[in-house]
């Protein structure tokens, strides 16, 4: 776990859209996310992250997982990441977040996959770009080592 800003701690940096956006820590998280894909995240660009999160469905990527019911503007349903009894796990796919309030988990659509399946960032977004054809810049290995 690491601090950035004053009273946030964040264990994965490259999730782009947590509850801080537009405070410091999300201007921190990103700075990171990006350098991480201008350094080593070959095939995956900022372009086709926006492409793969403007195409993906917050709720159809979590109603593979989890049983929701419309309540309103937002669905409901189970915690995918814990035991309980009563829905307490909130999709708004207005904003494309989602967020637990009994144990505080949230994020966007690649945070969701990352904590579902125990993917990396990387390794989400090739899911997503993948189910909703948005075709990624990668070598022959690249694409190799991915279908493993």
């Amino acid at each position: 776990m690491r601090r950035v800003g004053k009273n946030c701690l964040r264990t994965e940096p490259s999730v782009l859209a947590g509850w801080h956006r537009g405070g410091a820590c999300w201007r921190a998280s990103r700075g990171s996310l990006l350098a991480g894909i201008a350094g080593g995240m070959k095939g995956v660009t900022p372009e086709v992250i926006a492409e793969v999160r403007a195409r993906a469905s917050i709720l159809e990527v979590v109603s593979d997982i989890v049983v929701l019911k419309r309540t309103g503007k937002e669905h409901k349903g189970l915690c995918p990441f814990h035991q309980e009894k009563t829905p307490s796990f909130h999709v708004n796919p207005e904003k494309g977040i989602f967020k637990c309030f009994g144990c505080g988990e949230g994020g966007d659509v690649f945070a969701f996959l990352q904590k579902a399946k125990g993917l990396d960032f990387l390794d989400s977004v090739r899911d997503l770009a993948q189910k909703y054809g948005v075709p990624l810049v990668e070598t022959v290995e690249e694409k190799q080592h991915f279908d493993r």
